[in-house]
């Protein structure tokens, strides 16, 4: 989807719309615990986002660890 088609979201409001390499996620290979790995982290991201007070609409969007 394109990220114009997503501004209306929480998750875009609330600098909560993260990236990951949907190639290591679309095959099963070794490869996919990378793109778990990067799933994990950018939840953990999101979730210390919530826990240091919520919403930060504006703010930088944060980005995964690149393997």
């Amino acid at each position: 989807l394109p990220i114009s088609r997503l501004a209306g979201a929480p998750a875009a409001r609330d600098g909560n719309l993260y990236a990951v390499d949907a190639n290591l996620l679309a095959r099963s290979s070794p490869r996919l615990l990378d793109g778990v790995e990067q799933v994990c982290a950018a939840l953990d991201q999101a979730r210390q986002r919530r826990e240091a007070g919520g919403e930060r609409r504006g703010a930088q969007q944060p980005t995964a660890a690149k393997p």
